[in-house]
């Protein structure tokens, strides 16, 4: 793909309703093909306690292909967790250096259970919360992609969900449990006990974020003049989103 440098008279028309997959999805993962550094992207989320925004790097794992769900991990000790679970809307932002294009997407995110016995619960956060379609508004979906996501985790990130609770002051870490003691890497399956058992508990804190964007906004500053483009997902007739329709229009950047 080569750097989205034009002239005015190049400048799309993009206007009216789109159906299926939108036209950003596409142009999204051009985008990070061609600058797989973006991967890493600032995720803010609000905090009800601190009546404030919060903003933390997280990293960009991958796309649904029928929903269009965002999707990253976290440890479920982790802020982020309650705060999603108090206020599902988010926004992220993605800056690609190499084309000078940045990607700002609204919507709402929620942290999957990853127990067998909340089956019930994940169902309804995927279709009541992520509006997912086709198989990925089942739980056996998520379990499998739960599964290749924490397979596909470097060794050393991997390790980083078998350490304390994030946040613990170091003098409450009990023997065991201080920074001498943690992993550096964990590779399943794991060659002796102490392995094993990190192993285990970085499994039982894994949990994937999805997210589902309903706005997408896309700006190309390379372009000249520079170019901003805009998708809304529009609500279904519930108010709530989910199958309805994207809208697209050119603004001033």
């Amino acid at each position: 793909m080569s750097t989205p440098t034009t002239t005015s008279t190049d400048t799309p028309n993009f206007a009216g309703m789109i159906a299926g997959r939108p036209g950003w999805v596409s142009l999204f993962e051009e985008q990070l093909k061609e600058d797989p550094s973006a991967k890493s992207y600032p995720f803010s989320t609000y905090s009800t306690a601190d009546n404030a925004p919060k903003v933390r790097y997280v990293v960009h794992r991958s796309l649904t292909p029928l929903s269009n769900l965002l999707l990253t991990s976290t440890d479920h000790r982790m802020k982020k967790y309650q705060e999603l679970e108090e206020n599902p809307n988010v926004e992220l932002a993605f800056w690609m250096e190499k084309t000078g294009v940045q990607f700002r997407i609204s919507g709402k995110a929620a942290v999957l259970p990853n127990k067998p016995e909340e089956k019930s619960a994940l169902e309804k956060i995927v279709k009541e919360t992520l509006h997912a379609k086709g198989e990925e508004a089942t739980p056996e979906y998520w379990v499998n992609k739960r599964s290749e996501e924490f397979e596909k985790m470097s060794g050393h990130l991997r390790a980083t969900f078998a350490r304390p609770p994030p946040g613990t002051p170091l003098e409450d870490l009990k023997e065991g449990e201080k920074p001498g003691d943690w992993s550096e890497s964990i590779k399943p399956p794991g060659e002796d006990e102490k392995t094993k058992s990190d192993l285990a508990r970085a499994n039982d804190n894994y949990h994937l974020v999805a997210i589902s964007p309903s706005s997408v906004e896309m700006l190309e500053l390379k372009a000249i003049p520079n170019r901003r483009t805009v998708w809304h997902r529009q609500t279904g007739g519930d108010g709530n989103g989910g199958d309805g329709e994207w809208s697209v229009l050119s603004v001033a950047p």
